[in-house]
């Protein structure tokens, strides 16, 4: 079992980083400013129109509004001293400053002019640049078949220039359209071909490029120990080059790979790198993205309110930059957070917010995925109409987009575009006088090329339609049955979702517990199917909190079913009849479950029951009262040597409901707690999985060690380590059971 880095080992080492990545951040600002400076002070427009362009470059992804200045500037000046290549990395320049702020049509109009100027001038180095743009930009928005077209029309220019680094970066771009288009055995092959050109310039970014591109391919396998050791490979490079840009970028891969592994510790320590350089070299669009990761982070260990901060800080920024995209997404980011952390009232605030913007979203896959937050919302909120809804769109949505890219051949057409650049093609394989002969020619060549791609339409468009019509009639033939079993399915698997997002509700964590623990506990929660039978149920009478851990007959949809029956009983001894000594409480819900269950006198419905763990902490006098069904209450304590304990409060030894008798008394015990006991409530899912070498049950005897190895701990990284443990133990077994762990620790 490995074990898992010391965060205290691991800031050390990201704070001797950062003190080198700092001094390569000073240095790129200082270039910065001294080209300002050196603007100022020259005369000529030749070389202002160089340093105007170098400035736009450097600045379009940190300053993209100072980058359009600049790039303007430089377009001016270029036009005034009818200088047309300068004129056309102008128009380049304005379209990666509109590239960067989102604005994916006003950059293709600018990449487009870029491309007319490189047509007319027949320089290919103009021209294979605005194809591998466009090819971003329809990457951006989702239009993949037309990027990869792109790329591969900028990689063909750029094999016959023998310009390598160019090439490289052809290859890495069209391994990246691959990536997005799920075709990741076409991605491998560009990514390696690149790295098997560039083998002996293993100092260039395209190398490190290439080696972040298999890092990516990797993360979408989801193997993200392979992913991490490419991205490891770039963050070392970048940090050797003071290349900011790429450090950033090989940070927060390192830390979203890390996040998935559940190694919150280390991810942390990567975001928190990324955002300190970003703030050094003033890229708040970046630092947005890092303050959303990590929210992530104490999303999914359930320090919802750190989320909440983190996700308002980002807001805060896209606002202030009016990216309009990118604010959709972190409002809706904020409303969960708030909802999941009880706050309705923001939680809706926002929510509506952020649908204000969602028009502004241009790029589909996005648009889908902000549709599936937006129904994750409503159904926090439990309207589970409007969530079905956005789910509906999303589907639709995402329908029409597969049907986009299946049709590949229709992205062929756009090789008619190349009927009027072809001349600069052939024009890169000639010498002088071939050039010459050719520009006598082109006109000619220009027609015939029109009438032969039009007749290669025609055909491409005939054996379309025919398999078309092909494709129709076998579909009919079978839609009938496909409909039949689709709809059965839809009705399970809709039924099975709306079943856990009812779920989901009852056991959402009110916002009472956390003020009042203030966040010194933790809840390990692992469901072995979509809904579950295992639950926890927290409740605030006058000053008292009940905190119960309960199991139900079974798992999976009938187990969710007697965990919404067992949660309805409790509130009712509690809300209703005002009972909150846990023996009273228990006493009730007994004769509650027996009632209910046994009106059709069944045996199977005599058997359903549940064990339960259930105490009521009094945190003014840090006294506990417990009572339990099968189910104990463990109590991690200091004896008075100094040494810790682990205390068990026994349960008695009947279930609830079953066959367990309705005038069943269940034994009260009072406890005493100290400052920084910790108390446990658990189910049997995890001493009953089945894993190690021998693949056997965990056990109750390992899970006491376990508990008491990590009692010093705090509450959220007990949580990690008893999650860790579990999976290391589980390994690739099935989960036989759900499973439920409840730590609170006495403040």
């Amino acid at each position: 079992m490995q074990k898992k880095p010391k965060t205290f080992a691991l800031r050390l080492i990201g704070i001797f980083y950062f003190i080198l990545i700092i001094q390569g951040i000073s240095a790129k600002n200082v270039n910065t400013d001294s080209l300002v400076i050196e603007l100022a002070k020259t005369k000529q427009d030749t070389s202002k129109i160089k340093i105007l362009l170098s400035l736009s470059f450097s600045l379009r992804a940190t300053e993209s509004d100072k980058a359009l200045e600049y790039a303007n500037t430089a377009l001016r000046l270029s036009q005034k001293n009818l200088n047309k290549k300068t004129e056309a990395k102008a128009f380049n320049n304005i379209g990666l400053a509109y590239f960067y702020k989102s604005n994916y049509d006003s950059a293709q109009i600018y990449y487009g002019d870029a491309l007319k100027i490189g047509i007319e001038i027949s320089d290919s180095s103009i021209i294979s640049l605005s194809y591998s743009q466009m090819g971003n930009v329809y990457k951006a928005l989702s239009n993949v078949p037309l990027s990869i077209e792109y790329h591969k029309k900028a990689l063909r220019i750029r094999e016959h220039t023998k310009d390598t680094i160019l090439t490289v970066q052809s290859y890495s771009n069209l391994g990246n359209a691959y990536v997005r288009n799920n075709q990741y055995e076409l991605a491998m092959k560009n990514f390696f071909k690149g790295l098997e050109l560039i083998k002996t310039k293993k100092e260039t970014p395209e190398y490190a490029n290439a080696l972040g591109g298999i890092g990516n391919v990797f993360l979408y396998q989801k193997n993200y120990k392979k992913a991490i050791e490419y991205f490891s490979q770039c963050y070392s490079f970048y940090k050797e080059q003071n290349d900011m840009r790429g450090l950033n970028t090989a940070l927060l891969n390192l830390g979203d790979c890390y996040k998935l592994l559940k190694n919150y510790d280390t991810a942390l320590v990567y975001l928190q790198q990324a955002i300190k350089i970003n703030e050094k070299i003033k890229n708040k669009q970046k630092i947005a993205e890092s303050y959303l990761s990590i929210g992530s982070v104490y999303e999914e260990t359930n320090h919802f309110r750190t989320a909440v901060e983190y996700s308002q800080k980002a807001v805060d920024i896209y606002k202030e930059l009016a990216l309009k995209p990118e604010l959709a997404r972190a409002l809706l980011d904020l409303a969960q957070k708030f909802l999941k952390l009880g706050d309705d009232l923001n939680g809706r605030i926002y929510l509506n917010e952020g649908l204000v913007y969602i028009e502004s979203i241009k790029n589909k896959e996005v648009i889908i995925s902000t549709y599936q937050q937006v129904a994750q919302c409503y159904s926090l909120l439990d309207d589970n109409f409007k969530a079905y809804h956005y789910l509906q769109k999303a589907s639709e949505l995402q329908d029409s987009l597969f049907t986009a890219n299946s049709i590949q051949a229709i992205a062929q057409m756009q090789s008619a575009f190349d009927l009027k650049s072809k001349e600069n093609e052939i024009e890169l394989l000639n010498k002088g006088k071939e050039i010459s002969d050719y520009k006598i020619s082109r006109q000619q060549n220009v027609i015939f090329s029109l009438l032969g791609g039009a007749l290669l339409i025609i055909l491409l468009v005939f054996f379309i339609l025919r398999g078309y019509r092909k494709t129709k009639r076998v579909n009919v033939a079978l839609s009938d049955a496909y409909k039949q079993i689709n709809e059965k399915n839809k009705n399970i698997s809709d039924s099975i979702q709306y079943a856990k997002n009812i779920q989901n509700a009852l056991l959402r964590i009110p916002r009472y517990f956390d003020e009042q623990l203030k966040g010194n506990y933790f809840i390990l929660y692992k469901p072995k199917d979509v809904v579950s039978g295992d639950f926890y149920w927290i409740e605030q009478y006058d000053k008292l909190l009940l905190v119960a851990a309960a199991d139900c007959t079974g798992h999976g949809v009938p187990g969710s079913l007697m965990s919404m029956l067992g949660i309805e009983k409790l509130k009712q001894a509690v809300r209703e009849k005002g009972f909150t000594k846990p023996d009273d409480v228990l006493s009730f819900v007994n004769r509650s479950f027996k009632e209910t269950l046994s009106i059709n006198g069944t045996e199977a419905a005599l058997r359903d029951g549940m064990d339960i763990a259930l105490c009521c902490i009094d945190l003014s006098n840090n006294i506990v009262h417990f009572a339990g069904a099968n189910r104990p209450m463990w109590v991690s304590t200091t004896n008075e040597n100094g040494e810790k304990t682990l205390q068990i409060i026994n349960a008695t030894k009947a279930a609830i409901g079953g066959f367990t008798d309705e005038t069943q008394q269940f034994q009260s015990h009072t406890y005493s707690c100290k400052k920084d006991d910790n108390i446990y409530l658990f189910t049997d899912g995890f001493t009953d999985q089945f894993g190690g070498d021998k693949n056997k049950k965990y056990n109750i005897k390992h899970f006491r060690e376990l508990l008491s190895s990590f009692s010093d701990l705090s509450m959220d990284k007990q949580k990690q380590r008893a999650e860790a443990v579990f999976n290391d133990w589980k390994a690739n077994n099935e989960q036989v059971d759900d499973v439920l762990i409840i730590g609170i620790k006495i403040a």
